[in-house]
């Protein structure tokens, strides 16, 4: 399925910026050729109840080419199962639809609607080469390339570093550009067309969609002390192309009662209509992130986000961990996480009968949860040891509590049209 779960899909913004916290190349004059190499793997759990279930294993490798640069490279393979909502709320009375690849399936009365059954893997390759350009300017030249069933991406970036005041400021720049390529199962739906039942010509084409995203960030890192370090950074993001999911759907009730329309009494089908959003968006962000040594051995940090888009979504982000040193080699990091955000101003949970909207190129709508006001805390724990070979395993528990449309009548007041969801992840990390 495309993108259930974007799982660090492609070199983003997100990593730019982590990438220009460690810029310098090491200093390996006395290195042997073995210990010029590093390695690292982590394997990742994550399980939303009753939802999908994702499995990632990550691989990645770092040569320390010689004391003026490195190339480093990463192997990251998903594998996805189980349940995915398609968009349409529960009803009073058994459903059914058509999915993605046209065969019949149904959902029990007050059960929300999920496509069952679907399996999904992805491969992601990426590499990165760092060059120090001279005594104060670091470079770093990247390429990724990741392979779904139904999704394609290609992407390349860039970032200067540029020390400044005796190497405890520094200001970073960054560019990233990637091509996607969307096939979904089944076809390209037409934007707000009805779904038609199972054995039937679905209002769908074969054609591939395209989406074009540029990222840049602008970021400053400051040393305050010896002590504490701060950084600050800017990102702009421009995507164009094919924002819609294939995948989902919004139901239409009727205007009196507020029941499920049934679109085909004999095949018990329900009215619902693909969605359609906004070819085009435009997102700004700020961050900051403040770091600080504790009574000599423990390690705080704090980070702020704060994202706006032209969709109509604000979004605020609070991260924070503290490490405790435990002994000589051993710690541990408590994480929590609050994340907010408003609603697009195209979403709408469910549709009036008579209502709909017609696709005129500008009519844009989607019930997806993921653009709904809603709020997520992540709270976890991690434990390592700093040896020679250091590792370390997390356990994190999530939290999303979407919040209810307004609007409601009928026996749409009796029900909950957007269900919470809670996920477990799983993390074992291991370097050599």
């Amino acid at each position: 399925m495309q993108r259930i779960k974007n799982i660090s899909a492609h070199i983003s913004i997100a990593a730019i910026s982590l990438i220009a916290l460690n810029t310098h190349a090491i200093d390996d004059h006395t290195r042997t050729n073995q210990d010029k190499w590093q390695f690292k793997g982590s394997i990742l759990g994550y399980s939303e109840s009753d939802r999908v279930s994702v499995l990632e294993a990550i691989a990645s490798a770092k040569y320390q080419m010689d004391t003026d640069q490195s190339f480093s490279g990463k192997i990251t393979f998903d594998t996805l199962t189980g349940a995915s909502p398609n968009g349409a709320i529960a009803a009073n009375q058994d459903q059914v639809f058509t999915s993605p690849s046209g065969s019949r399936y149904e959902v029990a009365r007050n059960d929300m609607p999920n496509i069952e059954g679907f399996k999904d893997t992805r491969v992601a390759l990426s590499g990165n080469w760092q060059k120090r350009r001279s005594r104060m300017v670091d470079m770093t030249l990247g390429a990724n390339f990741s392979k779904e069933y139904d999704y394609q991406s290609l992407g390349i970036s860039s970032l200067f570093a540029f020390d400044l005041s005796n190497k405890n400021s520094t200001l970073s720049v960054g560019t990233a550009l990637s091509d996607d390529t969307i096939d979904p199962e089944g076809g390209v739906p037409n934007p707000l067309a009805v779904m038609t039942k199972s054995g039937t010509k679905q209002p769908k084409t074969d054609d591939t969609e395209n989406k074009t995203t540029f990222d840049t960030i602008l970021g400053w890192s400051q040393v305050i002390n010896p002590y504490s370090l701060l950084q600050l950074n800017y990102s702009y993001s421009y995507s164009s192309g094919y924002h819609t999911d294939p995948y989902k759907v919004i139901s239409v009730v009727d205007s009196v009662m507020g029941e499920i329309v049934i679109e085909d009494a004999a095949a018990n089908l329900s009215r619902v209509i693909y969605e359609n959003r906004p070819e085009e968006r435009t997102k700004h962000a700020l961050y900051g992130l403040y770091k600080t040594s504790v009574l000599d051995k423990d390690v705080f940090e704090i980070s702020y986000r704060y994202m706006t888009d032209d969709w109509g979504i604000d979004s605020h982000t609070i991260d924070t961990r503290y490490r405790f040193r435990l002994g000589s080699i051993s710690f541990l990091r408590p994480h929590f996480r609050y994340y907010q955000q408003s609603e697009a101003d195209f979403f709408q949970v469910f549709i009036q009968d008579g209502a709909e909207p017609v696709n005129t190129g500008s009519q844009f709508i989607s019930s997806d949860y993921r653009l709904g006001k809603l709020t997520t805390y992540t709270l976890g724990l991690e434990y390592g040891r700093d040896t020679a070979n250091p590792w370390s395993v997390a356990l994190e528990y999530y939290l999303q509590q979407p919040e209810e449309p307004g609007g409601k009548y009928g026996d749409l007041q009796n029900r909950t049209l957007l269900e919470k969801v809670d996920a477990v992840m799983l993390r074992l990390v291991y370097a050599f």
